[in-house]
């Protein structure tokens, strides 16, 4: 993707002159689908944005750390289901968290006619999700094949149906649609 990285005065600047796209992620492969799918902001752990590897999964992003994370992931109740990313219970609550928030700024900003939906984001196939675990752990060429048979769907979600998805969103034709929690995954969020 060929696009700048936006400072203050740029986001400033386009303020009340259209829709922006901002994501709360914590890993670099959401790193990366994040600027393929060219979202505008994103909040991230400290530890992530200041890594050496950040600015290669997502140059153009404009990002800022929050230090200690969102304070507010065991504060509030979540009235959803636990939401799980292959296994990893570490996620229930930052995703549930995300629900929360999307639906409170949505009825906020609702008087205002800004929409607020969220990308309920999967496992997405990234070069370094391959790459990583190919190369780096040694699982083999193949390893990311075998582990997509495996899953309901037999593949993962691509950053590029990521960006359709986000596009949707952000156009007329998902109009009146806010506070919207898209489950963009393998799983299907309060099944039993």
């Amino acid at each position: 993707m060929n696009r700048k990285r936006p400072t203050v005065a740029d986001l400033k600047a386009r303020k009340g002159k259209g829709q922006m796209t901002m994501l709360r992620y914590f890993t670099l492969d959401e790193a990366a689908a994040a600027e393929a799918a060219g979202i505008d902001i994103a909040s991230v752990p400290p530890a992530l944005v200041s890594g050496p590897r950040y600015r290669v999964a997502a140059p153009s992003v404009f990002s800022y750390a929050r230090a200690g994370g969102c304070g507010f992931h065991r504060q509030y109740p979540v009235d959803e289901r636990p939401l799980r990313h292959s296994g990893s219970g570490h996620l229930t609550g930052r995703k549930g968290a995300m629900a929360r928030l999307t639906r409170n700024a949505a009825q906020a900003h609702m008087a205002d006619r800004v929409r607020v939906n969220a990308i309920n984001l999967g496992w997405v196939a990234t070069e370094g999700e391959h790459r990583t675990p190919a190369e780096v752990l040694g699982r083999g060429p193949d390893w990311l094949a075998k582990k997509q048979a495996g899953l309901p769907l037999g593949r993962l979600v691509t950053a590029e149906e990521t960006a359709r998805l986000a596009i949707y969103l952000l156009g007329e034709a998902s109009v009146p649609m806010s506070g919207a929690i898209i489950d963009f995954e393998q799983k299907v969020a309060g099944a039993i």
